[in-house]
């Protein structure tokens, strides 16, 4: 019925339509729960008979949350997501431009009771994005962390947290053709180290104070060519630095309406050498 509201040049269009949408839960036990979800689409129009134009779109996400025992709960999150778009003329696979673009990330959390007063904390992530243009271009980037905290409880006024967190971004962008191939790489690399202490020093006053350092590694830029004569790689040196900083501040609840936030953070950072 759409094409009632087209052209009369376009009166000859002849679209079609394809979609898949799936979902499952299952429950594994008691404590353990699963779901998938799923879907998939492909559309396809042609305007007139020399040119096609196409959409598609494939994404599932699958989650599993649980406890495998009573001092161990364990969630998992994995997902893609993937669009397409093409353009072809007259069927000719030389002249066709096809545009992609793709998501993948996987979340991951534990969390482990050690006792009464102490418990630890483990999370990771893993994420990629990508746009190409299939074999012209493309660049893709994504990042991954992982964390791990250890919660500790002296009193009921005084709690502790220790958290250590690794993380890894890094970007590539590919430009090719018949016979040459570049890539262009860059990451920054962080192992970061916290300390921090929450007190309740009264009922209208918390206290918050701790320690921060972190340790980077940058690679400003690396490139690499290949061709049919072999390869070459060239970049710039790795970049080192050290961010340290202790902070203390103080939340004051004045009354009902009212909450005071303040306090004093002292950084340093240092370029270390190569």
């Amino acid at each position: 019925w759409l094409l009632k509201f087209l052209p009369s040049e376009f009166e000859n269009s002849q679209p079609s339509f394809q979609d898949v949408n799936l979902g499952i839960s299952h429950r594994i036990d008691t404590t353990n729960n699963l779901y998938f979800s799923g879907y998939f689409s492909n559309d396809r129009f042609a305007l007139d008979s020399d040119t096609i134009y196409g959409y598609s779109n494939m994404n599932f996400s699958l989650r599993w949350t649980g406890n495998l025992n009573n001092r161990l709960s364990v969630s998992v999150i994995a997902g893609f997501d993937q669009y397409k778009y093409k353009v072809v003329q007259n069927e000719d696979k030389d002249t066709a431009f096809t545009l992609r673009f793709g998501v993948q990330q996987l979340n991951a959390k534990a969390n482990f009771i050690l006792g009464k007063k102490d418990r630890i904390f483990l999370s990771g992530y893993f994420g990629r994005d990508m746009l190409s243009n299939e074999d012209v271009a493309g660049i893709d980037w994504g990042n991954a962390t992982a964390t791990i905290r250890w919660n500790h409880i002296f009193d009921t006024r005084l709690f502790s947290n220790t958290s250590f967190v690794f993380s890894n971004y890094d970007y590539n962008i590919d430009i090719g053709n018949e016979s040459t191939d570049y890539r262009i790489r860059s990451r920054i690399k962080d192992w970061n180290l916290k300390q921090e202490f929450q007190w309740y020093a009264n009922a209208t006053n918390t206290i918050t104070m701790g320690v921060n350092a972190i340790y980077h590694t940058i690679k400003p830029g690396e490139i690499s060519v290949t061709g049919n004569t072999g390869s070459v790689d060239q970049g710039l040196p790795d970049r080192y630095s050290l961010d340290n900083a202790i902070y203390a501040s103080n939340t004051w609840k004045i009354n009902v309406r009212w909450n005071l936030a303040y306090g004093l953070r002292v950084s340093i950072f240092s370029i270390l050498e190569q």
